[in-house]
């Protein structure tokens, strides 16, 4: 009415919808997932950590679930040998001891196998391996669309899925990581499971966040992490002033002890080593994951990499689309969260994320050794785009300005998932712009900055099946393990793999290798430097994979001769890069000697590396000096690479 004021437009407020939509949304973008990732499998193959462990793991625990026989138990026996269809690829290269590898992942994917591959025939070897990680991700889809669109709308719930998929780091890992995503999947179920029993749910919201965590364990050691995640949770509930009263958090003893025991006995039963070894099994996995996760449970030579502490948050900068990272800071700060759902995202990326910056936390990998942080992420990152979208149609004048925002939300999820796909299948390298893409990446010495899985092996030989001369021999000194794993399946049958000595009698030798440039020996930066590559894999403008033709001419044999020169000591070279590595006031004192070798002379120079190096690193230093003088230069303390040469 005239003279009255008006009033005032109300705030934007969370408006979800009901749970059974909500499991519609939810189906609906697992589905329109599982229509492209599924196509998608055959691109990509094998890579280094699960041909050594996860798939003979997986292998050798199913005939051990199916028969009894505790001879399967062994993860360096290579008999009596599972049963397989050929072809298949050859996963006896497997040698890391039991406690190394994980069950939860590797045996769903033996089981795929088994019956889709060797039973049916339906599926190829290498793609029944793969298909369960694709489909896991489908499940986590499922419940991380409902749960946020129950809280922040329709907009919100797809968005936080699509945001999911549209990382490209995320999307590729879904395709060959076989520890990683499943426990990024059971590990992110399990607390939005305990968020909503936290927050008024029943007992069966506690049992089942027990059984997840349980399952989230078998698949890797980052849900050891769960526990000081809720804790932390908690925490913040008692301290904020607006999360302290019983209406937000309800905590129940007898559902505490049903998630505890549904923890302790999911995890028995989906560790079979654990069925033989109920006390020391647990033990020895927990003594490994210390050893091998922290510089302060062991120096020693099986240090192989440095810590994470310094560049963990760079990491998720800077490999993370900006569009999600944008949205996901408006969401954590948008009115679409309730606070104790702030709360919970806030706690769930402080561990996360902080666990990495724990001094003496090794890099094993790169961001893919957290990828559970991303689904948090992609949670904030939907609230924020809802909050975007709620606020300029609030705003709108007229129906121009709706649809600019319909176009703004759709270009927000349109953007990061075109960048999936065009990274395809080589996601796992991709970098944002705020790193120059992968080469600018690999310009300023990113560690990992690379396909340090040799995913692009697959790719390599389907380039090889096309172009390389009948019976050539095909040689690669870079994780030579992946390359015989997949050869029996990707490989043209008239191509030989030549991981011997090179002689007069050999032909045309092809040689491949990923731009892993810490493994580099003389070969490989000989090549770099005197030969113009027959072809490269490549993503964003940098270098993935090198593929050089030798013709046997002279430049060629004198390029073979320094491989062949390399063979015996190339071992124990990569053992000693590991711990020096991992100890880099010594690197540097290493690299130095190393350096002037021709004024200390070879028996005072290996003098002092005995001097330096554990006594297990003393054979053979004579062969090791050169490679290590001719190394690019000594490991930066704190940071774990050199900075790389640009890559040609």
């Amino acid at each position: 009415m005239d003279g009255e004021k008006a009033a005032p437009r109300a705030p934007i407020v969370p408006r979800g919808v009901e749970p059974r939509r909500a499991w519609q949304l939810g189906l609906l973008v697992s589905f329109l997932y599982l229509l492209v990732a599924l196509p998608l499998l055959r691109s990509y193959g094998a890579t280094w950590d699960t041909v050594l462990m996860d798939y003979p793991y997986g292998e050798r625990m199913l005939e051990y679930v199916l028969t009894g026989e505790d001879a399967y138990l062994s993860l360096r026996d290579k008999s009596p040998a599972p049963p397989v269809r050929a072809p298949h690829p050859d996963f006896s290269l497997g040698h890391s001891p039991w406690y190394q590898a994980y069950p939860v992942g590797a045996l769903l994917s033996a089981v795929s196998c088994r019956l889709l591959w060797t039973r049916l025939g339906l599926v190829p070897a290498m793609q029944a391996h793969n298909l369960v990680i694709p489909l896991l991700v489908a499940c986590l889809l499922i419940v991380l669309v409902r749960f946020a669109a129950v809280r922040f709308g329709a907009l919100g719930g797809i968005a936080a899925g699509l945001f999911l998929i549209a990382s490209p780091r995320f999307f590729a890992n879904a395709e060959v990581n076989l520890r990683d995503v499943p426990v990024a999947c059971a590990y992110a179920t399990a607390t939005l499971l305990g968020y909503r029993a936290l927050t008024g749910g029943s007992l069966r919201w506690w049992i089942g966040t027990g059984v997840m965590t349980g399952i989230a364990l078998g698949a890797k050691a980052n849900a050891l992490f769960i526990p000081p995640q809720f804790l932390l949770f908690l925490l913040l509930a008692a301290s904020v002033p607006g999360l302290r009263s019983r209406a937000s958090l309800r905590w129940s003893w007898p559902g505490f002890a049903l998630g505890t025991l549904a923890v302790l006995g999911t995890n028995f039963l989906v560790s079979p080593h654990y069925w033989s070894m109920p006390i020391s099994g647990p033990l020895t996995r927990l003594s490994e994951i210390m050893r091998l996760g922290s510089s302060h449970f062991d120096e020693g030579v099986t240090s192989t990499t440095s810590t994470m502490t310094h560049y963990a948050p760079w990491l998720i900068l800077t490999t993370t689309p900006i569009v999600i990272l944008a949205l996901a800071g408006l969401g954590l700060v948008s009115n679409k969260l309730s606070r104790p759902l702030r709360a919970f995202l806030f706690a769930a990326l402080v561990v996360t994320v902080g666990r990495n910056m724990l001094p003496g936390v090794r890099n094993h990998g790169g961001i893919r050794r957290f990828l559970e942080f991303y689904p948090y992420v992609c949670i904030a990152a939907g609230a924020g785009l809802a909050a975007l979208h709620g606020a300029i149609v609030l705003r709108a004048r007229g129906t121009a300005m709706r649809y600019a925002a319909h176009s703004i939300a759709a270009a927000c999820l349109l953007f990061p998932s075109i960048q999936s796909l065009r990274t395809n299948p080589n996601g796992i390298a991709y970098f944002n712009v705020l790193a120059g893409g992968l080469e600018g990446a690999q310009r300023s010495g990113i560690p990992n900055a690379t396909d340090y899985w040799a995913n692009s092996y697959w790719q390599a030989f389907g380039w090889l099946n096309e172009h390389a001369e009948a019976d050539s021999q095909i040689l690669v000194p870079i994780a030579a393990h992946v390359a015989a794993s997949i050869a029996p399946v990707r490989l043209r049958k008239d191509l030989s793999l030549l991981n011997s000595a090179v002689g007069p009698e050999h032909g045309v030798v092809y040689a491949l290798f990923i731009t892993r440039r810490r493994a580099y020996h003389a070969f490989e930066r000989a090549l770099e430097q005197r030969m113009e590559p027959a072809h490269d894999i490549r993503l964003q403008g940098g270098v993935l994979t090198r593929i050089y033709r030798l013709d046997r001419d002279e430049d060629s044999e004198e390029l073979l001769s320094l491989w062949n020169e390399s063979i015996g000591v190339r071992p124990n070279i990569q053992r000693i890069r590991s711990w020096l590595e991992a100890h880099p006031r010594e690197g540097v004192e290493a690299w130095n000697i190393a350096r002037n070798v021709d004024a200390l002379g070879v028996e005072e120079a290996c003098r002092r590396l005995r001097e330096l190096l554990p006594g297990e690193l003393h054979e053979g230093l004579e062969g090791v000096l050169g490679a290590l003088s001719d190394h690019p230069g000594p490991p930066r303390a704190g940071k774990g690479s050199t900075p790389a040469a640009p890559l040609r």
